[in-house]
């Protein structure tokens, strides 16, 4: 079998493997050799000079610019730097699902404990690309081609006057991830923190709840890279000591799209295990948004 070693130049035999299958059905004219072979070429010439011009698309979701690159040159070059940086830093998403089924399994112990949501406030908008550029440009593992790209780009977004990290490109949600890893590290690694998770901009921890609450909002504020702060006051819960007889719900709260609801600790089972009940369902805002996205694609047919 033969070992391949990654490779972060931007070069032909780099780029092409960079084309997906829903490319040759936008733009049929890449089934011909010598038209692809000329995309690759102008992909190159971008990695060795830099972005001087972007082909741009932008539309709005939920009230928010969404942007897609147009030239099929420059998203070769995008989808190289994107894969450099997430194969050099192994940035990656989390899964939700996973971080749902956790968050699930936790708030139904029996324990005393106390859970906070944070989120962060236009997250894409106000994240400094420089910032990011510099942090990369430090990084001894990143290339320095790739980084002089990407520097570039930036440029040009700028010119047109997108601030911030573009929504709706696979390369920033790499570069938020990269930006945030610090700040992920710092409030995991807090004293007393039971559960850390994180989805884009969406924040859930817990703690034996043991802390000063206003000291804690404060380290975890402060954590944030330059740039960013959260949208209120975080939504703070305590979540209370088994008591007998005392049952009902205790806590709700909305979480990636889910309303949970917690009752207070009962005795469960044979076992006669001290736990919570936990109900989980879709989130009445996630509701709302189906449903006005079922009503305008019938009023639009």
């Amino acid at each position: 079998m033969e070992l391949r070693l990654f490779d972060p130049t931007i070069h032909p035999r780099t780029l092409v493997r960079h084309f997906r299958p829903a490319d040759f059905v936008a733009d049929n004219q890449l089934l011909d050799g010598a038209y692809k072979e000329n995309v690759i070429e102008e992909a190159v010439k971008i990695g060795v000079a830099g972005f001087t011009g972007l082909s741009v698309l932008t539309n709005k979701l939920r009230g928010k610019e969404v942007y897609q690159i147009q030239d099929m040159a420059q998203k070769l070059v995008l989808r190289h730097v994107n894969k450099n940086i997430r194969y050099l830093t192994g940035v990656k998403q989390d899964d939700r699902q996973f971080i749902i089924k956790c968050l699930r399994s936790l708030v139904s112990e029996g324990t005393m404990f106390r859970a906070y949501k944070f989120d962060i406030k236009s997250f894409y908008e106000n994240v400094s690309p420089h910032e990011v550029v510099l942090s990369l440009q430090s990084d001894i593992g990143f290339s320095g081609q790739s980084a002089a790209a990407l520097k570039s780009f930036f440029v040009q977004l700028d010119q047109l006057g997108i601030k911030g990290l573009p929504r709706g490109l696979g390369l920033s949600a790499t570069l938020a991830e990269y930006l945030l890893r610090p700040f992920d590290d710092v409030v995991a690694n807090a004293n007393g923190v039971w559960f850390y998770a994180r989805f884009v901009d969406d924040i859930f921890i817990i703690t034996d709840g043991r802390e000063n609450q206003k000291s804690f909002e404060t380290l975890v504020a402060s954590a944030l890279p330059k740039g960013l702060e959260f949208n209120s006051k975080s939504d703070c819960m305590d979540f209370g000591a088994f008591k007998k007889n005392d049952t009902g719900l205790e806590n709700e709260f909305d979480f990636l799209g889910y309303r949970f609801e917690v009752h207070k600790p009962e005795r469960v089972g044979l076992a006669n295990k001290i736990a919570r009940k936990v109900t989980l369902d879709i989130a009445p805002s996630k509701v709302r948004r189906i449903k006005s996205r079922v009503a305008l694609s019938l009023l639009k047919f």
